[in-house]
């Protein structure tokens, strides 16, 4: 009962104002294009008539100034057809694939009486969101719906919440039959994070930005508002306001705990660690963070870095859902896996496309944390010891021999050869830190909400930092040390250096970028943290695929010695520069229809030679591999400005090349 005058008051006060503000959206969306092409032709028409009717150089300038206008107008007009187009991604799911799922999506648009998408499309972000293409200016393309179902919920999910989540994003479309309506959601609903990541620079792009700001932005603001609390208020109905209530709020929580958690996998793979799984091991983190997280939401959640939720979007939809948030619990249950067929098969795509390109040790989830949470630790400890050993005079490097040295009233040189000054460097609390975490003495805590790593004495064991404050150069500190160590149950005796792990000089490899051409040869380039290493020939398949094979055979510095292959190493570039992608063709190309990526050019400049780095028709760039690149030569090399100036904008302009929905 209470649901229903809850949905019931809710949808009568929207729908009043709702219709109105849909008519002006859609006209305003319309009007657009006809505006700018009515008044380029008018601008061309005139320029051309004064030029011809009265000639003379004043005649001549604003006939130009005219059609430069005009000019102008015809970019701004391609650009907001571009902006129209929608981009399908991710891995279609067929019926066959995931008939559970399918049956689920339909049986829900059947109670809520709106049509059923005519695709299903799982990507890895935490998203659900259904899109269509709106009709009234459909340039390209068709307009069927496609839902768009991350695979972070589908792996930690129950079948019940999922319904419940459908149930939420369907019923915004419940919520008019007016074909005025319809259309609003079509276009507010499908194209919100799409609109906005096409390039605005240069007139064509002020021209727009005004527009989105003075006009079309306030009135998407209050569509948003009163479509969100009507979607609300209709998913109410079904499922009542708390259950409404714990929806919205499980989307957010999965979406921190996403962003955290695949953090945490990109840490990994930069010290050649992965998990077993990407997607599967997600809802055990989600069922350890979602408490954490679910605390944090409110005011200040905007240190969670969304983009897509803000405590002020959700303020208002949470007071007008009464009920509690303490039984929210995540990733206990994940029946909704069996809503796929072959729920491992998909997730193994879907890792494929966010795994690493170099082999990596594969570890459980929990050893991966551990080791992730100690490798700053133990690069420091590593540091430590090699200065240690190069210090010492018959070559140890161990913890005892420190300690051993101060109470033998040598410590001050031991210090000074260090550089350690009167008291211990950082280092000697990471030795410590080690040996503890070996002993078992400390214990890691990842925090979902900050996303920093904290350690805790077990027991009644000193931190590490304290104990190494007890080291100084009096010999007196060093059976201190000892036996606070023995307290915290390290035996200092049988403490070892700690040796690097892998070998230091193998470059780390970043990404990649298949089919590009280098100095007019074809072939793959593999992005590291020392320069980039061109493989020349392009066989069959992606790109992923054939650099990872590649790289699973020899390692980089075998490769780089091969016939035809080039490297290009930090300690060889003098300068680099970027070329951006003209407007011209970004405003003309649709290169989400035809699979184009856009066609950028690097010029590296060595000791000897100049290098062209330009790409093909079959370019395939991995993730970030265009802003590794530049950041990759901006941080060994001095850029300079301009080329940084060209960097920033190539970021704005390709931030949704390899993005999710």
């Amino acid at each position: 009962m209470h649901a229903t005058v809850v949905a019931d008051s809710s949808t009568a006060v929207g729908r009043r104002g709702i219709t109105f503000l849909s008519l002006l959206l859609v006209v305003v969306d319309i009007g657009l294009p006809i505006v700018l092409a009515g008044t380029g032709l008018v601008l061309t028409a005139a320029g051309v008539f004064v030029s011809v009717t009265y000639p003379g150089p004043v005649a001549f300038l604003a006939a130009f100034a005219a059609i430069a206008v005009s000019g102008v107008l015809l970019v701004a007009l391609l650009r907001e057809i571009q902006a129209r187009v929608e981009r399908p991604t991710g891995h279609a799911l067929t019926e066959d694939a995931a008939p559970g799922l399918w049956a689920m999506v339909r049986m829900v648009a059947d109670e809520l009486g709106v049509v059923a998408p005519g695709e299903i499309r799982v990507v890895w972000r935490a998203v659900l969101t259904l899109t269509e293409q709106p009709r009234s200016y459909r340039f390209r393309g068709h307009a069927e719906r496609r839902l768009y179902i991350g695979m972070a919920v589908l792996a930690s999910a129950s079948r019940e919440e999922l319904r419940q989540l459908l149930v939420r994003e369907l019923g915004i479309h419940a919520i008019g039959t007016r074909a005025v309506v319809r259309e609003m959601l079509r276009n507010l609903v499908g194209f919100p994070s799409w609109r906005e990541e096409i390039p605005m620079d240069g007139p064509s792009g002020m021209l727009l930005r005004m527009y989105r700001k003075v006009v079309r932005n306030p009135i998407c603001r209050r569509l948003g508002e009163r479509v969100d609390l009507m979607g609300d208020a209709m998913a109410a109905r079904r499922v009542g306001p708390e259950t409404v209530r714990q929806s919205i709020l499980a989307m957010v929580v999965r979406e921190i705990a996403w962003n955290r958690f695949y953090e945490l996998v990109l840490r990994g793979g930069v010290i050649g660690l992965g998990p077993s799984g990407i997607c599967g091991p997600f809802a055990d983190f989600l069922a350890d963070g979602s408490r954490e997280i679910l605390a944090g939401i409110g005011p200040g959640m905007a240190d969670f870095g969304l983009h897509h939720a803000t405590w002020r979007d959700l303020e208002p939809r949470l007071k007008a859902l009464p009920g509690g948030d303490a039984a929210l619990r995540l990733g206990a249950d994940t029946s909704a896996r069996d809503l796929l067929a072959d729920f491992d098969g998909i997730a193994a795509i879907v890792d494929a496309d966010l795994s690493a390109l170099r082999p990596l040790q594969h570890l459980n989830w929990p050893d991966l944390i551990e080791r992730i949470a100690l490798h700053e630790q133990r690069l420091e400890a590593v540091s430590a010891y090699r200065d240690l050993r190069r210090c010492s005079d018959s070559g140890t490097a161990n913890l005892s021999f420190i300690v051993e040295e101060v109470e033998a009233g040598r410590g001050t040189r031991l210090f000074n050869r260090l550089h350690w000054g009167e008291h211990p460097h950082n280092g000697l609390a990471a030795m410590i830190h080690m040996a503890m975490a070996d002993a078992g003495g400390l214990t890691s805590r990842y925090d979902a909400r900050t996303g920093d790593f904290t350690w805790e004495p077990t027991g009644t064991s000193a931190d590490p930092a304290s104990l190494a404050a007890i080291l100084t150069t009096v010999p007196g500190s060093g059976e201190a040390l000892r036996t606070a160590l023995a307290a915290a149950g390290i035996d200092i005796e049988s403490v070892s250096a700690i040796e690097d792990e892998g070998d230091p000089a193998e470059p780390v490899v970043w990404s990649g970028i298949g089919a590009v051409r280098l100095n007019g040869v074809d072939g793959d380039l593999v992005i590291t943290d020392r320069g980039l290493l061109f493989m020349p020939g392009i066989t069959e398949g992606g790109a992923r695929a054939r650099i990872r094979e590649r790289l699973s055979d020899h390692k980089i510095d075998d490769l780089r010695r091969l016939a035809g292959y080039r490297w290009l190493g930090l300690g060889e570039v003098r300068r680099w520069s970027i070329v951006p992608v003209s407007r011209w063709w970004r405003a003309v190309v649709d290169r989400y229809a035809d699979r184009r990526e856009p066609p950028y050019r690097f010029w590296v400049h060595t000791v000897r030679h100049t290098h062209r780095i330009e790409w093909t028709h079959r370019t395939e760039s991995l993730f970030d591999a265009v802003d590794h690149t530049a950041r990759l030569f901006h941080n060994g090399l001095d850029g300079g400005a301009r080329p940084m100036a060209r960097l920033n904008r190539v970021r704005r302009r390709n931030r949704d090349d390899h993005r999710g929905v």
